[in-house]
């Protein structure tokens, strides 16, 4: 698994600018408590500046608990997005983690 923290600035509509990437990889299967420390360990990459943000996540990252269990789990404020921008800033995210499974299983098979 890969997980991509995106520190970004955005607006309700857009993002605006991406300020910082972390990743963190794991060789566990997707259960609550491996993906918990996957994402735990991506936001500890982060600036110590960046650290005390609110996570923002879709439901189904964390199987669909609801938002207080998840800051919880996180020990983190977490809240699940809302808006177009919020939506935008996550598919970054996304896409970021796929790419780097996706160059992690390239360089693997050469």
């Amino acid at each position: 698994m890969v997980c991509a923290a995106v520190v970004c600035e955005h607006t309700p509509t857009h993002v605006v600018r991406v300020l910082e990437i972390g990743l963190s990889l794991s060789t566990m299967q997707p259960q609550m408590s491996s993906v918990c420390e996957l994402i735990r360990d991506a936001l500890s990459t982060l600036s110590p500046s960046f650290r005390e943000d609110v996570v923002l996540l879709e439901r189904g990252e964390l199987f669909n608990v609801e938002q207080w269990r998840a800051s919880s789990l996180l020990e983190r404020d977490v809240r699940y997005i809302e808006s177009i921008g919020e939506r935008r800033a996550l598919e970054i995210a996304h896409h970021c983690a796929l790419a780097t499974r996706e160059l992690l299983l390239r360089m693997a098979s050469h």
